[in-house]
């Protein structure tokens, strides 16, 4: 734990100071092995053996770069999804995201800068559960939820809930993402005994993001958000069970870092869990 806080605090004092080019490595995901699954064919560099939850090296697009001790996300050109390595299906757990210097970025190919710089950077964090690809924002399917730092308005399942009066969040604004969930059991196949699963299990998902999971409601489960400490109106409650994960998602050059706990920015109610507490899934 003692490591866990030295590195948050290592992280808030540098994130604003961002290095565009040093300290960050980039890996292409598993999309174009879809014709390629052999056994054993796991990189060791797509492994997530840390004790504790970073972002994810395998639960994540190409387009979004992590830093060296991956507390610090990325993001180029489109949407962009990354979960963090670990999570739960029950337990009330928090975790912050504070909103870094933007990456600038090359322009498009063919277009003019003023094309790129139109473009402005954006994040949605929240929760999310290994079903969805990593190309499209979180909160795309039932089984995500997410706060954008365009409006502060939330997304699940494809569908935004705006709230009035509400401006977009700028560098080192801070997102608290809330959930509690009570271990209801649902209805997920094991991946790993279907064939026609593994190209998927291979990304790090456990689905066919185009076949989701029977929806089996987690009867007085909660999805809440907050903007520098204060709790917003709008929240999800009784959500599809599941396993979540901690989920960001990163558009046009954004980048932000995570804070995974114990120490926060804005202290949540004793009842709700850091995240650095959370278990790794079983199938990873």
């Amino acid at each position: 734990m003692e490591e866990v806080n030295k590195r948050n605090t290592e992280i808030k004092n540098r994130f604003l100071s961002l290095s565009n080019n040093v300290g960050f490595v980039r890996e292409p995901v598993f999309y174009s092995q879809f014709k390629k699954i052999r056994k054993g064919s796991i990189k060791k560099s797509k492994v997530d053996n840390k004790s504790f939850p970073v972002f994810s090296v395998r639960y994540k697009d190409s387009f979004i770069e992590l830093s060296e001790d991956r507390f610090v996300a990325k993001g180029y050109k489109g949407w962009s999804s990354v979960l963090l390595s670990h999570g739960s299906s029950s337990g009330s757990w928090y975790f912050e995201i504070t909103i870094g210097n933007p990456v600038e970025l090359e322009p498009f190919l063919g277009y003019p800068m003023s094309v790129t710089k139109t473009c402005k950077p954006s994040i949605r964090v929240g929760w999310s559960c290994r079903y969805s690809r990593y190309d499209v924002p979180v909160g795309t399917n039932s089984f995500g939820f997410s706060l954008s730092s365009s409006d502060c308005s939330c997304f699940n399942n494809g569908k935004k809930r705006c709230l009035p009066n509400y401006k977009p969040l700028n560098t080192g604004d801070i997102v608290g993402c809330f959930i509690t969930l009570n271990n209801t059991s649902y209805d997920l196949p094991d991946p790993l005994t279907r064939p026609e699963l593994h190209p998927f299990v291979e990304m790090g998902l456990l689905c066919n993001p185009d076949k989701l999971p029977p929806i089996i409601i987690d009867k007085g489960s909660k999805v809440q958000f907050s903007v520098n400490g204060k709790v917003l109106e709008t929240n999800y409650t009784d959500i599809p069970a599941g396993f979540y994960h901690p989920a960001l998602s990163l558009y046009m050059g954004a980048t932000a870092v995570i804070n995974i706990g114990p120490e926060f920015n804005y202290t949540p109610n004793v009842h709700f869990l850091p995240i650095c507490k959370m278990q790794r899934p079983c199938i990873v």
